[in-house]
């Protein structure tokens, strides 16, 4: 067979095929699906872990797509009385698979995967885009609850316009609905539409109060206290402020599902957590643990209390590999990581 055809098979039992021949995945979906129903949340963070090619980025798809359903407390009630044996989880995976859509709410679900390759502004692995990334990405999957991210947003633009990014840039990085609010002060600052200065140029008009003024503006259309707003302004954009995007970030996102109108859960999907590392990584030293600094920051700042469930796919055990809680600095307590058993599923081919 030439390689062409080969390849073409080889992509023919890819995305949606390839989940419907995925096979003995049942206690991870009895797992998840007591992390969605269960009351009060569970506030454990779900790492699945193991050797490349097993199968976990499947499972993340499999979670992503047939799982995250929030079923009425009676027919959970009577789901949780199945014995927790293998045919007790098979029963409870293929009932959550193929329940009817009238039978449950649809939670809104994030898969924010660390191993695709950065193109323009998806860098999914990068501490700032990587992060800007899910943003826009939650945005989207919970559109029906319309989130803001008022401090976080506030943050960003504080931070790219001191770049001297422009406006084509901007559109990019953030939602519609963010750039329908903040773009007429952009404009106004430049006092053309089109912010393309240069950094050395952004910085004169600041001494003049240029930015200033645009983030005034842009403060009070994204709902931002002057307090939170001069906390920002304070900080070193590049060795300070680019640190606490994570935190702000989260304590947007807890805000949000702390308030009136939201899910009852939220489900943030990672994969290839192993690609914030290089290929060159070592395991000794304080470089080891700041590849992945900033996406433990996140971890540590979500209110899981919330209804916020995280699940996380990579090849090493984040306890005894990763050693989150021996990390230099913001570790993570072995308790807050569930760590399903040996991988045991695979996927037919």
């Amino acid at each position: 067979m030439p390689i062409e055809d080969e390849d073409f098979e080889s992509e023919s039992i890819s995305g949606d095929r390839q989940l419907q021949l995925f096979t003995d995945r049942h206690e991870f979906t009895q797992r998840f699906a007591f992390y969605l129903n269960e009351d009060p949340p569970r506030e454990q963070i779900l790492y699945f872990y193991g050797d490349g090619g097993n199968g976990k980025s499947l499972l993340l798809k499999h979670l992503q797509f047939h799982c995250c359903k929030r079923f009425p407390p009676e027919v959970w009630q009577r789901l949780r009385q199945i014995p927790e044996t293998r045919a007790g989880a098979a029963e409870i995976a293929e009932f959550v698979r193929n329940a009817a859509p009238k039978t449950y709410t649809s939670i809104p679900v994030v898969r924010h995967d660390f191993g695709l390759i950065p193109i323009k502004e998806d860098k999914p692995q990068d501490r700032f885009y990587g992060l800007l990334m899910l943003r826009r990405n939650l945005a989207e999957a919970a559109k029906n609850y319309k989130f803001k991210f008022p401090n976080y947003d506030f943050a960003c633009f504080w931070y790219l316009l001191n770049k001297g990014e422009s406006t084509a840039t901007l559109n990019q990085l953030f939602p519609d609905d963010v750039m329908g609010l903040v773009t007429p002060a952009i404009e106004a600052f430049a006092e053309f539409p089109v912010v393309a200065q240069a950094v050395a140029v952004l910085k004169g008009l600041d001494k003049l109060g240029g930015i200033k003024r645009a983030m005034k503006l842009i403060q009070n259309r994204l709902g931002v206290s002057d307090e939170k707003a001069e906390e920002i302004r304070r900080k070193d954009i590049d060795t300070e402020l680019i640190d606490c995007l994570p935190k702000l970030f989260a304590a947007d996102l807890n805000a949000a599902m702390a308030g009136k109108h939201k899910p009852e859960r939220l489900v943030m999907l990672f994969d290839t957590h192993e690609k914030l590392w290089d290929e060159k990584r070592t395991s000794q030293g304080i470089n080891f643990w700041y590849q992945d600094e900033w996406f433990r920051r996140l971890l540590r700042a979500l209110d899981f209390k919330l209804g916020i469930v995280v699940a996380v796919a990579g090849r090493d055990c984040p306890v005894t590999q990763l050693r989150w809680p021996n990390a230099s600095k913001f570790p993570i307590p072995a308790d807050y990581t569930a760590l399903p058993d040996v991988m045991r599923y695979s996927s037919s081919n």
